[in-house]
């Protein structure tokens, strides 16, 4: 309710995660009973889809903005993102930031 009273959707989200230029997309969604959070990243030429099975959190995924800073729990340590990022998040508990390195997704744990 709290979202669409905002036109915002909680399961879907566009940034230039890649940092070519071009949007990208994620999204949250289940299946055979397990979270996913897809990725559909924009490339020239063709679409190259990801799949990360079972993210750390798959209540809501919102767009991390490029150079933004993120604490990361594991490392102890702060990071600056350099594109877009896709977080992820549990309501009132835990969260996470996907970041495209390298042709895969890296996980920083950035709330708990």
């Amino acid at each position: 309710m709290w979202a669409r009273k905002r036109s915002w959707n909680p399961v879907v989200t566009a940034g230039d995660f890649d940092g070519n230029g071009s949007a990208d997309w994620a999204a949250l969604g289940t299946s055979k009973g397990k979270s996913r959070l897809v990725a559909c990243m924009n490339a020239s030429s063709r679409l190259k889809l990801l799949v990360i099975d079972e993210p750390y959190c798959a209540d809501l995924v919102y767009r991390a903005r490029a150079r933004s800073p993120h604490y990361n729990y594991e490392t102890g340590r702060t990071e600056l993102i350099r594109n877009d990022g896709v977080s992820v998040s549990c309501f009132e508990k835990a969260g996470a930031t996907y970041v495209y390195e390298r042709g895969n997704f890296r996980r920083i744990i950035d709330s708990d």
